[in-house]
């Protein structure tokens, strides 16, 4: 069995929406970048320790299998707790003897080209003859078409990914609507030759890039108070800690208990103790008065220029995630996002001391989420200066955004660009830095 990925078009009619750069290479969306980041939890391993268990790793996939290579691995040159990891050559598959297939969902269909393995959850129909040990082809239910536990393998559009080995039967699956979180399938051949990387939690995480560059454009040092306003799933929070090396405060806020549970387990599974975090609408943590007893440790809201260093990595569209094989958003989904960044941008300027720093990111491409927002700000608030968002890996700022060519180099923005590098090939990303004036108004 050979695949090639192929340029997939399947998009929402929301094209109207994203620059003209975009409209006319529509396929990036769906294309996977061809590098893998894992940042090093670098307060317990050394980052060339941890690459060389995964060559290793490789080396013995690629030994079982009768492969000749492996995946390029090192240590990123300048970003120095951040792994990159190649993907498998192009003649690189497994010939399996394939006995059925498994459908699966689009989100699951987008992991799977990242590197992971399908969960139970993510199933949506397993051939009826297919036994544990069987191996099947992999395909993605596009269009959403295809019923949770059907025997009939049909949908209306249905995608081949890759193919693998069932570790769970379809009785188990499905069996009154069990509720399931085990590996399902084994991957052992993804269209996007992007390699599974297996490697012990406490190493560190998979973190995309352009995400890893955010915490360092931020400045975080130890003797700092950090506020994190959209916190999980806590990656960046944990790095910034890391950075810190575990000292100082970071404060991390989500809406939701479940999703700051998940931040604080995280933490404790990097052995992160500077993190305090609440569960807490950051669009409603200012105080309007003052209150002199109020202290950052008992949770928001909080006083007026409370916090050292901010970062608001905004809800946003999320249309730089990649590969999407389908997006099905609305153009009303898409407007109210806006509203919400600018509402959150401005309880940050509140928020932040005089002579802080304040780092506004999303991981979509629209110009209205993104260099739109940091025009709005710095026509609204005198007191906020853009400035160099270094390290500086990405591209500047669109033309037809209305940011003058001085801003545009001031911001960065990871998109389609020319090159094969673990710097050009990534998810789109977006990441402006700003410094409050000593003078407040």
């Amino acid at each position: 069995m050979s695949l090639s990925l192929i340029p997939f078009k399947y998009f929402s009619d929301v094209q109207i929406c994203i620059p003209k750069l975009y409209k006319d290479n529509i396929s990036w969306f769906s294309i996977t970048p061809q590098f893998t980041t894992l940042r090093v939890n670098v307060l317990k391993y050394s980052p060339e320790e941890i690459a060389e268990k995964i060559r290793n790793n490789l080396s013995e996939e690629a030994t079982k299998n009768g492969f000749t290579t492996i995946p390029e691995v090192f240590v990123h040159g300048t970003i120095k707790d951040c792994i990159i990891i190649g993907s498998w050559k192009k003649s690189v598959y497994h010939d399996l003897e394939i006995n059925g297939e498994v459908i699966i969902d689009v989100s699951c269909g987008n992991a799977v080209l990242r590197g992971a393995d399908i969960f139970a959850p993510g199933v949506l129909a397993l051939s009826n003859n297919v036994r544990e040990g069987d191996a099947v082809n992999i395909y993605v239910d596009i269009k959403g078409t295809c019923r949770r536990g059907s025997i009939k393998l049909t949908c209306d559009d249905k995608l081949l990914i890759g193919n693998g080995i069932v570790k769970i039967n379809r009785k188990t699956i499905f069996e009154n609507n069990a509720k399931l979180n085990g590996i399902a399938i084994e991957v052992k051949f993804r269209a996007s030759r992007v390699p599974s990387i297996n490697f012990s939690p406490s190493y560190g995480i998979l973190q995309n890039f352009p995400s890893i560059i955010c915490s360092y454009v931020l400045e975080p040092s130890m003797n700092l108070t950090l506020l994190d306003m959209c916190a999980s799933p806590g990656n960046k929070t944990s790095h910034l800690a890391t950075i810190m090396k575990n000292k100082g405060t970071v404060i991390a806020l989500d809406k939701t208990s479940k999703k700051v549970d998940k931040i604080l387990s995280l933490c404790r599974q990097l052995e992160l103790f500077n993190i305090l975090a609440f569960a807490w609408d950051s669009t409603k943590a200012v105080l309007n008065e003052l209150n002199e007893n109020k202290k950052l440790t008992d949770g928001p809201p909080f006083n007026k220029n409370s916090f050292d260093r901010i970062l608001l990595d905004a809800p946003c569209s999320a249309l730089g995630n990649r590969p999407n094989l389908y997006n099905k958003i609305t153009f009303k989904q898409l407007q109210s996002y806006s509203r919400l960044q600018k509402q959150l941008l401005h309880n940050a300027v509140e928020l932040l001391k005089p002579g802080g720093i304040l780092v506004y990111s999303t991981c979509t491409v629209t110009i209205e989420e993104n260099e739109a927002i940091v025009l709005w700000a710095l026509q609204k608030y005198s007191n906020l200066k853009l400035v160099k968002a270094l390290p500086y890996f990405g591209s500047p700022g669109l033309i037809e955004s209305g940011l003058s060519d001085e801003q545009r180099s001031c911001v960065q923005r990871y998109s389609m660009s020319t090159g094969n590098s673990p710097e050009t090939d990534t998810v789109g990303f977006f990441i402006a830095k700003f410094v409050k004036s000593l003078n407040v108004m």
